[in-house]
């Protein structure tokens, strides 16, 4: 059985209970351990940034995941690549990225030098191929930078709706909002909206707000002002699932994102939580950063130096939710009537 090279952590982290279960049937978990890797809770682990310990500034890490945006498992300053299970493993034996073929390479090369050993040891001359005198076992594993190989299946996971919404409400049929623009680019992505190593350690709103784009814009939490508007590229919200890309917006002051286009999940979060996706991709091109935005909301136009500049007015249902402040404010008010 080979194992996984000194200095290097192998992370195996199960989707869900199911899969741990079936892996542990399957006699997986027993294979992994004994090779010398850690298992972790069931869930996206350290694909969020939520597993032992996030990656080290300048640490390398190869995963399974499917996302390797900058600050992903928690730590901007860590390199993530992305590769297949079997390169994930194989990096794990070598020590350094590699492939199932490099390790064939080294074994074979490794049982030469072993031999070539033994024929030494009674007082048989060698010369191996390529090589000029001896060489030791650790010549051959090609020493190389250190990384933390890390297999994971992360299943998506959405955190528990807050019980702590906003109250205010957008009044869509008389009012507007007017700030400055924060202009940011295309594929902007939950992991730096709301960094994924503060997703299970901040609950309070206020203090999601001092972190949110921190790892995209770092004056933004600073210098953000109520009703600011941000305006940004094509798929705003890209990435994971999680509802706190929306509410440190929210909680920041943020109550309107203009954009070519929004992510599907974090265009129905938005709503849910009272925060207006407005889809408007000439307004986006005309807004400099940091000029004046009005967004009126009864006529469905975004108004800035450039121009007035109109967007498709929201179906009932979803206009129905951002009156009334979000979805769980809906349900309740029409709970109690």
């Amino acid at each position: 059985m080979r194992h996984v090279a000194e200095g290097t952590r192998l992370l195996v982290i199960p989707a869900s209970s199911e899969v741990l279960q079936a892996a542990l049937e399957a006699g997986y978990i027993t294979t992994f351990l004994a090779a010398g890797a850690m298992l972790g809770t069931p869930g996206c682990g350290p694909c969020m940034g939520n597993h032992l310990g996030i990656p080290a500034n300048g640490e390398t890490v190869i995963s399974t995941a499917n996302r390797n945006f900058r600050g992903r498992m928690g730590n901007p300053e860590a390199s993530i690549y992305l590769a297949s299970p079997a390169v994930v493993a194989a990096s794990a034996v070598l020590g350094r990225i590699g492939t199932i073929s490099d390790v064939r390479s080294v074994a074979s090369h490794r049982l030469q030098i072993e031999d070539s050993e033994r024929n030494l040891e009674n007082d048989s001359e060698v010369a191996m191929s390529g090589q000029a005198g001896r060489m030791t076992p650790q010549d051959a594993w090609q020493a190389a930078p250190i990384l933390t190989s890390v297999a994971a299946n992360p299943a998506n996971q959405n955190p528990a709706p807050s019980d702590n919404l906003p109250s205010s409400s957008l009044n869509l049929q008389s009012s507007a909002v007017t700030g400055r623009a924060w202009r940011y680019g295309d594929d902007v992505n939950t992991d730096v909206i709301f960094p994924g190593k503060y997703t299970y350690t901040i609950k309070d709103e206020a203090e999601m707000a001092r972190h949110a784009l921190e790892d995209l814009d770092p004056t933004f939490a600073a210098n953000v002002q109520p009703d600011d508007v941000i305006v940004a590229g094509r798929n705003w919200g890209c990435g994971s699932s999680r509802e706190q890309a929306v509410t440190s917006l929210r909680a920041a002051g943020i109550r309107v994102i203009v954009a070519q286009s929004f992510a599907r999940i974090f265009f129905r979060n938005a709503v849910n939580n009272g925060l207006l996706p407005v889809v408007c991709p000439e307004a986006v091109a005309a807004i400099q950063p940091g000029e004046p935005v009005t967004v009126l909301l009864d006529r469905c136009i975004v108004r800035c130096a450039a121009g007035e500049f109109p967007f498709p007015p929201l179906s009932p249902s979803v206009a129905a939710i951002l009156d009334a402040g979000g979805l769980l404010p809906m349900l309740r008010k029409a709970e109690l009537s």
